[in-house]
């Protein structure tokens, strides 16, 4: 258990007690210094003299003597070191999946920006690793800059963010840096040495050392969105550290792609809108400048009638008066175009005698039709209502 012979860990109290961790020795040296008047049962960790970490049970009962006075203890120490690392594997893995289920809600939730998104990623990233510092960033769709929303404080009061993101730009190579190396090569990594890593390239004057350095791109269907990285969790970075943050990068970049999918959507809508308003102002506008003429016409010809007019000039005038209101007509079917598609048409039904209607209606095609050589003529049903109830002008488009 302790990595040494018997006699000099339990016979020597010094030997023993530098083998504890330094963190546990206050709480269980206070405990000695009292000792229970009942049995104890004490967890603490210790240090083997090859640098292994391991946890040790202790439990005992007190021997008193004649006077019910303690003069030892008897009991039991052994190891269960596998025993704690499988209630922290399993409190990890309970850590990891509320971590996942708070971020997957982002997927469900409106008003999320990408800045809250990233707030919780950068959260739950540093607790589930024990990290000191870390950022959670996005890529600028349009710039490929590298835009950091939360920024651990690593400079003191000099290191802030103003505006709430910072960016860090893309150059003709890529990204700089140790922090540009996984977004370069779209790779997680992490290095318990980060002078030492090929992408070193030193620190900003009033930095925090850099002891340890984990780094993972956030990847939406091979394509670059996003990164997280993290330092200096007070021990060496291992693969399940970076295991759980390519689970969490996997899912802010899903929430990144959903959320810019639909702002993408709200930009389209707004400018469909726009152009339909742009559209309807112009038909407005077309309509008017047409109507001013058109409605010209119709008061000279109506002028024109309350003269003296042979039968050849008034049929004349009949055909005009017919294809200018045909020509409102027209004007009216481009408008109702852009009345359909905002849902605001509306129909003005009343009664009126059907075969009349279609005959004036023939009238004014009929010059057009005979100067072409083209016969038009109108047969009526037999089932046919004379008289129908529908709307007019419609009926004639």
């Amino acid at each position: 258990v302790w990595g040494q012979p018997v006699e000099n860990a339990m016979g020597d109290i010094g030997v023993w007690r530098n083998s504890v961790v330094e963190e546990d020795r206050e709480l269980l040296f206070d405990l000695l210094s009292s000792p229970p008047e009942q049995a104890v049962n004490l967890e603490y960790r210790i240090r083997r003299p090859d640098g292994a970490i391991r946890w040790i049970q202790e439990q005992g009962q007190p021997v008193r003597d004649g006077t019910g006075r303690i003069v030892r203890y008897v009991g039991l120490s052994r190891d269960i070191t596998e025993k704690k690392l499988y209630e922290e594997a399993v409190l990890r893995e309970s850590s990891i999946n509320q971590a996942q289920a708070e971020i997957l809600r982002t997927l469900t939730t409106a008003g999320d920006s990408i800045s809250d998104i990233a707030t919780r990623v950068h959260a739950h990233a540093l607790e589930l690793t024990g990290s000191a510092y870390g950022y959670v960033s996005s890529i600028d769709p349009a710039t490929g800059d590298n835009v950091g929303h939360t920024l651990s404080a690593m400079m003191g009061t000099s290191c802030h963010v103003p505006d709430g993101s910072i960016r860090f730009p893309m150059g003709e190579d890529g990204y700089g840096a140790l922090w540009g190396y996984a977004l370069n090569t779209k790779a997680s990594f992490y290095t318990n040495d980060p002078e030492s890593h090929p992408a070193w390239m030193g620190l900003p004057e009033g930095h925090v050392p850099l002891e340890q350095f984990l780094s993972v791109p956030a990847l939406h269907e091979g394509r670059l969105v996003g990164q997280i990285a993290l330092a200096n969790p007070g021990r060496e970075y291992h693969e399940d550290d970076l295991a759980v943050i390519e689970v969490l990068a996997d899912i802010f970049a899903l929430a990144l792609n959903r959320l810019r999918s639909s702002q993408e959507l709200v930009r389209a809508r707004e400018q469909a809108e726009a152009a339909n308003a742009a559209k309807s102002q112009f038909l407005a506008r077309m309509s008017h400048e047409i109507r001013t003429p058109i409605n010209a016409i119709m008061g000279m010809a109506e002028a024109l009638r309350m003269t003296s007019l042979d039968k050849e000039q008034t049929d004349y005038l009949r055909m005009v008066r017919h294809s200018t209101n045909h020509l409102l007509a027209l004007i009216k079917d481009i408008l109702d175009f852009s009345r359909i598609e905002a849902g605001k048409l509306e129909l003005s039904p009343h009664s009126f005698a059907l075969g009349g209607h279609v005959r004036e209606l023939l009238g004014t095609f009929s010059e057009q039709a005979e100067s072409k050589g083209v016969s038009l003529g109108l047969a009526v049903a037999d089932d046919v209502p004379e008289y129908i109830r529908a709307d007019r002008s419609r009926v004639s488009r």
